[in-house]
């Protein structure tokens, strides 16, 4: 692939993520608006943080218009007002005409690799957004010297006391990147086959079924856990079994990109230092997504 093609690849992917931003930023105003006039609310009111209200499921994009449409028959609100935002709604709508056609600019861009020929793009759960995306975040990871260190710079290592990194001034670990690699593993997870849907449930399972001593919980990891409590709650579990899925994703894009490009590959810890056999690799991985569903 040519510099330009990487570089224009790269400027599309960030676009589309950029776009789609926008989109749903201004749909979530749009309903709001909404929602602060059918409750009665000042748009000037100082509301409590929006994390304690759940007003999305209530709000739903189906139930968002018929509501409208209650205030104008009792003339809450006027003709113009309600045709005012149902234009800008459309508008809105709109935009993800574009967002395809930056997806197929993305497909184009992502062709000419072959960590996505060979690898990504038999994975269920990522397509060519995603696979762009990586594409532009990590290249041939030809920057990270180990697994381990891609890890690191995602926030996906977890620190010495077995915690996952936590934000702060000097954090080491890119923010951003945690989130869209918490996407990818949400993403494998919900596939429902696969193979990294089958290590979120082996890691899943095997967090659930682990005792821990009393007050080891409360002592590591504080509220909702209280000292008697042994047992990781089902979300605590979740959370982890997807950093498990996510890393082991990775682990296999680093593989298998730095392979594709003519870079060597370290072995992973567990194997290199630890001797571990039974580990799984990118092409592992690819002949189980052929091979096997459950």
């Amino acid at each position: 692939m040519s510099d330009i093609t990487k570089m224009l690849g790269r400027i599309v992917a960030g676009a589309y993520y950029d776009m789609q931003e926008v989109r749903i930023s201004t749909k979530n105003r749009i309903r709001d608006i909404i929602r602060k006039k059918v409750e009665g609310i000042d748009f000037d009111a100082v509301e409590e943080k929006k994390e304690d209200r759940d007003f999305k499921k209530k709000y739903t994009d189906k139930q968002l218009f018929n509501l409208w449409n209650d205030l104008l028959e009792k003339k809450e609100i006027t003709e113009h007002e309600h045709r005012y935002v149902q234009m800008c709604w459309d508008l809105a709508d709109e935009s993800e005409n574009i967002e395809d056609k930056y997806k197929n600019r993305m497909l184009e861009y992502v062709l000419q690799e072959k960590v996505y020929t060979e690898f990504l793009e038999k994975i269920r759960g990522i397509g060519p957004v995603i696979s762009a995306n990586l594409l532009k975040e990590f290249g041939d990871c030809s920057q990270y010297h180990t697994t381990s260190s891609l890890w690191c710079h995602t926030g996906n290592d977890v620190t010495g006391d077995g915690k996952a990194p936590k934000r702060h001034k000097d954090q080491k670990f890119n923010p951003r990147l945690l989130t869209f690699t918490w996407k990818i593993s949400d993403n494998l997870m919900k596939q429902n086959k696969g193979i990294y849907r089958k290590c979120y449930n082996d890691a899943k399972t095997r967090y659930l079924n682990r005792k821990y001593p009393e007050g080891e919980l409360e002592a590591k990891y504080g509220k909702p856990y209280k000292k008697e409590d042994t047992k990781l709650i089902k979300g605590h579990a979740h959370n982890m079994a997807l950093r498990v899925t996510r890393k082991l994703f990775l682990a296999h894009y680093y593989g298998c990109a730095r392979e594709m490009a003519g870079l060597d590959v370290r072995e992973p810890y567990v194997k290199e230092a630890l001797g571990h056999k039974d580990v799984t690799t990118w092409r592992d991985a690819v002949d189980w997504e052929g091979k096997y569903n459950f």
